[in-house]
C-alpha cells in the first residue's frame, strides 16, 4: 500500500488486481448468485457437433440464448458446487470433459467492453466496505439465492438477513487512483 501526505491509502487498478482473495471472492459470488441469460446474434453460418454426436446448423442472424450459470452448479467443474468457498478461484484451474475452461464464470467468453470496469468497481466497493467496517452475520441468520428470478443479472436473496456492523477504529481512507 502507498500512503499519501493526508494519511490515505492510494490503490491503483494494478494494486487491486494483485489481490487474489478479493478476485476469488468476486468470482465465487458471481458463480453462486449469477442468473443472467445472454442472447447473441450468429455472425456467420455455423455448423457444430456436440460431444454426444448431435449436429446443429445456425444461420447468420439467428438468435442464440446462452445461460452461463448452467455450468456453475456442475460438480465436474466445481467441487461441492452448492457450497460457497471464498478461495475457490485462488490458483485454480477448472476442467470440463478433460479440457481446461478459460473462464468458468462466463463459459462462453465475453467481449463486453465494460466487463473489466464493472468488476473493478465491484472490487473497489468491497474493499471500501471491509476497510471501514467490521461485519457479522447475526446468529441463526442465513439465506439463499432466489432461483425464481433466473434471467436477472444477480439473483436476489430469498429473505433478508440481519447483520451487525461497526466502524473499524483507526482505518485509513482508501483512494483509488
Amino acid at each position: 500500500d502507498s500512503e499519501n501526505e493526508n494519511g490515505e491509502i492510494e490503490l491503483s487498478l494494478e494494486d487491486v488486481d494483485r489481490l487474489p482473495i478479493l478476485d476469488s471472492i468476486t468470482k465465487e459470488t458471481l458463480r453462486v448468485s449469477g442468473g443472467v441469460f445472454m442472447v447473441r446474434s450468429v455472425a456467420e453460418d455455423t455448423e457444430f457437433e456436440t460431444e454426444e454426436g448431435r449436429k446443429y446448423s445456425l444461420r447468420k442472424g439467428d438468435k442464440v440464448a446462452m445461460y452461463p450459470p448452467a455450468i456453475h452448479k456442475d460438480p465436474e467443474i466445481f467441487e461441492n458446487p452448492d457450497e460457497y468457498k471464498y478461495d475457490r478461484f485462488v490458483d485454480a484451474t477448472f476442467y470440463k470433459n478433460g479440457k481446461v475452461l478459460k473462464n468458468p464464470i462466463l463459459a462462453f467468453g465475453s467481449l463486453c467492453p465494460g466487463k473489466k470496469y464493472a468488476l473493478c468497481q465491484a472490487k473497489w466497493f468491497m474493499l471500501s466496505l471491509v476497510n471501514a467496517f467490521d461485519f457479522e452475520l447475526c446468529e441463526g441468520e442465513k439465506t439463499e439465492c432466489d432461483i425464481n428470478y433466473h434471467g436477472h443479472e444477480i439473483l436476489p436473496p430469498t429473505n433478508d438477513v440481519q447483520i451487525r456492523y461497526r466502524i473499524r477504529e483507526g482505518h485509513k481512507k482508501l483512494i483509488f487512483v
